[in-house]
């Protein structure tokens, strides 16, 4: 009779029968299926926490901590953002902003560390530059900035305001005015300017010029003084003092003469028609803008001519041959020969753009392209001289300039570091420059009127950056440089 564990095993045997037919097809197999994963993972189980008791002694026996920040003007950047220090006699000095940062280690890479690392380890006061910028553009930007200073009109429903923008970038946008030609443009005070191949030349309107110029029917393009003050400023558009006008002269094409009266000479075929002047010297040569300055002038019409209606009187060559002058011709230095054609903007932006190789340029773009947000001087900073209502820096752009006069070469160790922020920050050293990772012979000249646009922030030497953190400076009076 079978016993309770015969039973047992027989049941064993069939069960084990069952499971091997159904895993390996094979009823009769010797192993029992999945024998060597339980094997397996039960092993594996075993050496991990083998592993795991070693790693723990190993641990005991060496205490951890990364000490390889532990180095005299070490820059420590603490992993996950959670603070940044540099390290010096033997202290974690808390470090305001990146700006500090690199004038205090020279530009050298961070050391990222743990947190855990850095227990133990005493820390100071925080130190730095308040008010610097906590990122800087990059060292190494492809090619020089772009400064595109606009002006457009925006209809407020109780009238016509002129609004302003600066942008800074890498490339202008518009559609650039031909070289040749001119904008007529009406500053803040009612004065009208022609820009000319980036330069703005005052009219002289009391006196005619605008008339005599053929700009009399022309409407000037509103702008602010940010616009103008960005053009260098050229000689007058004004006719020029003739010594002893009205004096009497000799006879020429049969009629009296008197000095200050304009003479013309035909054109030869191919050639432009030739205009002179009569001074006590005899025939001068002028150019058509000073002719048609001068035949426009008040007192040309009331002394030279008489009281009469100017007007060129046309001479034979031998005239001209006979009563020629010596003296140097009637024209002035930088002032178009001919009155350029006008370009109208007919409701587009104007802008003046400075590409950094010292030479200005005009463009027109549509008001919709022109963005930004409104120019407020970071906390810290002094108001811009003559501050644009927006301003456009896409973030990380910027770089390190100098300061030059409009027209002219760069001032000499005049640094400003330009920054996203909006702001310019002085540098007031090369070495400064240098340490910041900028060199100051890459360094952009621009016109001491376009960095009036911007606000100024304080200036950035290591010295200031190893100082306790103060309080924001109170903005000041605005810092001109064009002044």
């Amino acid at each position: 009779m079978q016993t309770r564990r015969d039973q047992v095993q027989a049941h064993s045997f069939m069960v084990r029968r069952l499971s091997t037919a159904m895993a390996a097809a094979d009823p009769d197999a010797v192993e029992a299926p999945l024998r060597r994963t339980r094997n397996g993972t039960f092993i594996g189980l075993i050496l991990a926490a083998l592993l795991c008791v070693g790693f723990l002694i190993f641990g005991l026996i060496f205490p951890g901590g990364a000490t390889s920040w532990r180095h005299e003007g070490t820059l420590v950047a603490v992993k996950g953002g959670a603070g940044r220090y540099v390290y010096s006699d033997g202290v974690l000095w808390p470090v305001s902003n990146q700006a500090s940062a690199v004038l205090l280690t020279a530009n050298s890479k961070p050391v990222q560390v743990a947190a855990d690392s850095l227990e133990g380890t005493p820390v100071g006061a925080s130190i730095g530059i308040a008010g610097a910028p906590d990122g800087l553009p990059p060292t190494e930007a492809e090619g020089s900035m772009v400064w595109q200073v606009c002006a457009t009109t925006v209809n407020t429903g109780d009238g016509v305001e002129t609004l302003t923008s600066l942008t800074l970038g890498r490339s202008p946008f518009g559609s650039p005015v031909a070289e040749d030609e001119g904008v007529l443009v009406r500053g803040p005070g009612g004065e009208i300017h022609l820009l000319w191949k980036g330069n703005r030349l005052a009219i002289d309107e009391e006196n005619g010029a605008l008339e005599s110029l053929g700009y009399g029917t022309a409407v000037p393009h509103p702008v602010a003084a940010a616009v103008l003050d960005g053009v260098p400023a050229g000689p007058e558009l004004a006719a020029l003092d003739i010594d002893g006008r009205g004096e009497e002269g000799p006879r020429l094409s049969g009629a009296d003469t008197r000095v200050g009266q304009v003479f013309t000479v035909p054109a030869t075929e191919g050639g432009p028609e030739q205009f002179y002047v009569l001074t006590q010297d005899g025939l001068t040569p002028t150019d058509a803008t000073h002719a048609r300055l001068l035949l426009g002038h008040p007192l040309t019409a009331e002394e030279a001519y008489g009281g009469g209606d100017p007007a060129p009187v046309e001479l034979t060559v031998n005239e001209l041959r006979a009563h020629l002058s010596g003296e140097d011709p009637v024209t002035g230095d930088g002032l178009p020969a001919v009155p350029p054609q006008l370009t109208d903007p007919q409701g587009a932006a104007l802008c003046v753009i400075d590409q950094g190789d010292g030479a200005l340029a005009l463009a027109l773009t549509s008001p919709a392209d022109i963005g930004g947000r409104a120019a407020r001087p970071p906390a810290g900073s002094t108001a811009a001289c003559t501050a644009p209502d927006l301003i456009d820096i896409p973030s990380g752009e910027g770089g390190l300039v100098r300061a030059a006069p409009a027209g002219g070469a760069a001032l000499r160790g005049s640094y400003f570091l330009v920054t996203d922020t909006g702001a310019k920050y002085p540098v007031p050293e090369a070495q400064d420059a240098d340490t910041l990772g900028y060199a100051p012979g890459g360094a952009s000249a621009v016109s001491t009127a376009l960095l009036d646009l911007l606000p100024t922030g304080p200036d950035l030497t290591p010295q200031a950056a190893a100082e306790p953190v103060g309080a924001l400076a109170e903005p000041g009076e605005p810092r001109c440089l064009s002044d």
